[in-house]
């Protein structure tokens, strides 16, 4: 009998151990996901380090799980089959003399980086593991807010304005600064807001007393966030999770649990009356430039182009190599001219092999439209939200253009898989309740 309870504590020593290495891992990953882009641009001697920092951090964090005792709570089999692909492809244009090794490395990197995260995630993590990252992202909410203000009230060339190499902000729309808060580029913030707003609109649903008051402020502050972010996908993304969670408290009418939908509909009011008197002449920046974008090209034409219009690339079987069209690729000496949609790089860097995961790409937003609808139909509406703040990006946003979307894409999957391994409805005070004794054994 006093065998049995040791072997049962050294295996409850082992989860412990597990969970503890990786959400200090994803700890580190996310924390550096929402402040790299800051340190780059405030601490330019960082530039440098901090671009691969993050990814060389996990990659070791994750060696350290696969050589040590581990728990292990999922499977990801397609990492390897997927990762020696690439790999392989690039060791062949190398050898070739399509690309060369330091950009091919670079390039890599675009596209493992956020594999590896979502393979770690899939094989270790836990429920608190969800915690972390949304505790990270409220967090982080209310000080986005302030520096958008700080950076859309101030003129180009502050301080605050600065971008990565260089003391001016690139992006300013008749005289108003792009706010990009802690992120290296206002892109950064298109999947943080959406994936913020999600986290916040969970909280916000619990109304569990003094609880209620911090999600309603930090929803309200997401919101002011959209107002200055001037940004089309940052609007879009965030439609789109508003939508879901109107669905998901249509859904739960006559459920003893349902989403109070009214609140949600005064806060957007309000929001968008303070956002009209505090920052009026910002929004009206914004509107002109929205106005003239439209008037330029058709949006949804847009959003169908970057999403299908990989088709009509130009299609080689081995490819330009991987980074060969990215810009660091290019500033690392690429011949190749740079290609801003993600798809189109894809079918460009890895020829055959990039057009498979372009398709790919379509057919896993179709399958997690599905998924989402299905969800919002069981009651499981954290997943439904997180899906929603994902799928404008997925549809036709940015992978692997950046780190911050690379980071951002795959935590977000990441989330995705621990929510629909551990499935619950909306959950007071928590962000997931284990369904069963194994699960709860991994719950912390």
């Amino acid at each position: 009998m006093s065998t049995i309870r040791t072997t049962r504590f050294a295996e409850e020593q082992v989860v412990v151990r597990t969970e503890r290495r990786i959400n200090g891992a994803v700890s580190i990953y996310i924390f550096l996901w929402l402040l790299e882009g800051a340190l780059r641009k405030w601490v330019p001697e960082t530039a440098s380090v901090l671009y691969v920092a993050r990814d060389l951090i996990f990659a070791a964090s994750v060696l350290i799980l696969m050589l040590g005792r581990s728990s292990r709570s999922g499977t990801a089999r397609w990492f390897w089959p997927a990762s020696l692909s690439i790999l392989a492809l690039a060791v062949v244009q190398i050898f070739l003399g399509i690309v060369s090794p330091t950009v091919a490395a670079l390039g890599a990197r675009s596209y493992l980086a956020p594999a590896l995260f979502v393979a770690a995630v899939a094989v270790w993590g836990r429920p608190s593991t969800l915690r972390v990252v949304q505790r990270a992202v409220l967090i982080a909410v209310p000080f986005e807010l302030a520096l958008s203000m700080l950076q859309a009230f101030s003129p180009a060339r502050s301080w605050v304005n600065a971008q990565v190499g260089s003391d001016e902000a690139s992006f300013v729309n008749f005289g108003v600064v792009r706010p990009s808060g802690t992120f290296s580029a206002p892109a950064g913030l298109l999947t943080f807001v959406p994936l913020a707003l999600a986290f916040t609109l969970e909280k916000f649903s619990a109304r569990t007393g003094k609880s209620t008051v911090l999600a309603t402020v930090l929803t309200a502050a997401t919101f002011l966030i959209v107002a200055l972010s001037g940004a089309r996908g940052v609007v879009l993304g965030v439609a789109v999770v508003v939508a879901a969670y109107a669905a998901c408290a249509v859904a739960g009418w006559g459920r003893p649990k349902r989403l109070p939908l009214a609140p949600l509909l005064t806060l957007i009011l309000v929001s968008g009356v303070a956002a009209s008197v505090l920052f009026s002449s910002i929004l009206s920046s914004f509107a002109q430039r929205f106005n003239d974008a439209s008037r330029s090209e058709n949006p949804l034409a847009r959003l169908l182009n970057q999403a299908v219009g990989f088709v009509d690339s130009p299609l080689t079987l081995l490819g330009t190599g991987p980074g060969s069209r990215s810009q660091v690729g290019i500033a690392a000496g690429s011949a190749f001219g740079w290609l801003e949609i993600d798809n189109d790089r894809w079918v460009a860097e890895l020829g055959l092999l990039g057009f498979v995961l372009a398709l790919v790409r379509v057919v896993a937003f179709v399958w997690l439209v599905v998924l989402t609808v299905r969800r919002i139909g069981d009651g499981q509406w954290l997943f439904a939200l997180i899906s929603a703040s994902f799928l404008p990006t997925l549809f036709s946003g940015s992978l692997t253009q950046t780190p911050s979307a690379q980071a951002g894409a795959a935590v977000t999957i990441g989330l995705l898989l621990l929510c629909e391994r551990y499935r619950a409805p909306r959950v007071r005070g928590s962000v997931l309740r284990p369904q069963s004794a194994q699960q709860h054994a991994f719950s912390g």
